[in-house]
């Protein structure tokens, strides 16, 4: 997934479609990903559903995008 290109700083990515387009997410977007998720410090509800579902299409990324995005899902400050 070539989210790089799109990257501002307040901008959400519509998760959706970041799935929905099947393309492999590598590990520089697995850490804007990172970045925009942590901005506020927290893992909302919604971007935690994102991050499962990206982990169960691990197919769709590199090993080390992998262990970014489970990293944020498993150490990310959450909240509802």
């Amino acid at each position: 997934m070539n989210i790089e290109q799109n990257f501002e700083p307040n901008f959400e990515p519509d998760f959706e479609t970041i799935l929905a387009d099947n393309e492999p997410i590598t590990k520089h977007s697995a850490r804007i990903l990172r970045k925009q998720i942590l901005q506020d410090g927290h893992v909302s509800k919604r971007e935690r559903e994102f991050l499962r579902d990206a982990l169960d299409h691990g197919n769709l990324m590199d090993d080390e995008s992998f262990y970014i995005l489970l990293d944020v899902l498993l150490n990310g400050k959450r909240i509802n």
